[in-house]
């Protein structure tokens, strides 16, 4: 293995951390299904299907956002018949989120809309460095989730209804899409 000096490790990271932040970039211009919901509200109702059923306060620690902005949210989604609230039977002063049929099918949408425009972006790579890049970033991805939480000193574990990639019995964006 080639050493690496730490200034070449920081350019290297450097780089990676732009080419993140570009990809980041691109991916947020891909998914115009419905342009009366902004980024925030999509990323409550993806959530909201990730986590069947879910307390208002658990679907605010899953979307790491303040419960009065998740609350906003969901009375817009709710509003547009994309999620639907209900009494939790445990505890009559809290609600339960669940996403509806039409909110399904708009991430579904949103789904394929992503799929297509990574596939126009990757027609010329083969299977095996797409399969490398798949690896990579979820590896990427679960220890930056882990370095995260041991930086901020948070528990080990993701909140309640956060799926990890390495749970093989959690559903993820992919699985709950790819079966609505």
């Amino acid at each position: 293995m080639v050493q690496t000096s730490d200034a070449d490790r920081v350019a290297i990271l450097r780089d990676l951390a732009s080419a993140f932040i570009d990809t980041v970039r691109a991916a947020k211009q891909v998914g115009t299904i419905d342009t009366r919901l902004d980024r925030g509200a999509l990323h409550v109702l993806l959530n909201a299907a990730l986590d069947e059923n879910t307390r208002l306060s658990d679907l605010a620690g899953s979307c790491h956002l303040d419960l009065s902005t998740v609350s906003r949210a969901v009375k817009a989604l709710e509003l547009d018949g994309l999620v639907v609230r209900s009494v939790d039977p445990n505890d009559r002063r809290a609600s339960r989120i669940e996403a509806t049929a039409a909110g399904r099918n708009v991430l579904t949408e949103l789904r394929t809309q992503h799929v297509g425009a990574l596939d126009a972006a990757v027609t010329r790579w083969s299977t095996s460095d797409l399969d490398t890049l798949t690896r990579l970033l979820v590896r990427l991805a679960d220890d930056l989730g882990h370095a995260v939480r041991t930086v901020r000193r948070l528990p080990t574990s993701d909140p309640p209804g956060v799926p990890t990639t390495t749970d093989p019995h959690t559903p993820t964006s992919q699985t709950i899409l790819e079966t609505a």
